[in-house]
């Protein structure tokens, strides 16, 4: 096994189901990050994702979605929209000195404004065993152990096994690598969504790691024995499939201008 947890500090504070706000007033009322409008020089030719037909693996600002097991095209629209638009908010918040949880922080606490629940968050030190793999490869018996089982996001572990140096400039490659970068480490964000007709699940996973920019990308750099301890995050999500498609309008109206930049299909050809 190329992962292998070290030390365990849970830390479980779970939040009440009840939205702290009117997520509609959340919406119409904070700030977004409107400065990052355009991201990187290929972000105008990138086509504007079909947010009513999104793919099984899609990248939502920070995150790598897998939405196998949510087969409601409005709910995967608002689950992306969701995060991408909690992403703005914490990222526009970031003040001087501030760190990787401080971030996180704002990032949940908008996601609880928006009808969101988080159930518990564990931070483990953990170190990949085997130096030598490809993270792309490395990173997927972390994500096994963060989403609870190796038949959960099947999606994001196929798009990670069959990747190829080829696909380095891949749209969402570029998009997910460069929102990895934040307060002098890599954060790789990952969430795994199952649904019913009532709730929505996620089974979200951090990886952040000391690794520093290469030419071809942190998804392909080859982990060294200084590169392979990193500190893993995981949580879990729960969100009303009503609120969702209720905000998911809402949501779409204010981020009109973010969505081509910001939203990505992981999909491998």
């Amino acid at each position: 096994m190329p992962y292998q947890a070290t030390i365990s500090h849970p830390n479980l504070a779970p939040n009440s189901a009840r939205p702290s706000v009117n997520p509609q007033l959340f919406i119409e009322e904070a700030q977004i990050d409107i400065q990052w409008e355009v991201l990187g020089e290929d972000a105008e030719d990138r086509a504007i994702p079909e947010l009513n037909d999104l793919s099984d693996s899609v990248v939502a600002g920070t995150t790598l979605l897998d939405f196998t097991a949510v087969p409601s095209p409005t709910v995967r629209a608002g689950i992306s929209l969701s995060m991408l638009f909690a992403d703005r908010v914490a990222t526009i918040a970031a003040k001087a000195g501030d760190g990787p949880d401080d971030w996180l922080e704002s990032y949940t606490s908008s996601l609880s404004k928006l009808g969101f629940s988080v159930s518990g968050k564990a931070s483990v030190h953990s170190h990949f065993r085997k130096n030598g793999l490809l993270l792309h490869r490395a990173i997927i018996p972390f994500l096994t152990v963060a989403f609870g089982g190796d038949t959960v996001g099947p999606a994001i572990v196929g798009v990670l096994t069959n990747l190829q140096s080829k696909d380095a400039k891949s749209s969402w490659i570029k998009l997910f690598e460069q929102e990895t970068r934040r307060f002098g480490v890599q954060e790789l964000h990952f969430g795994a969504a199952s649904s019913d007709d009532v709730i929505t699940t996620i089974r979200y996973g951090i990886a952040r790691l000391q690794i520093e920019a290469r030419d071809t990308g942190v998804l392909f750099c080859k982990l060294t024995d200084a590169e392979a301890v990193f500190e893993s995050v995981t949580t879990t999500m729960t969100v009303d499939n009503e609120l969702l498609k209720s905000n998911e309008p809402r949501l779409r109206a204010r981020l009109e201008r973010l969505i081509r930049s910001f939203i990505c299909q992981a999909t491998i050809c």
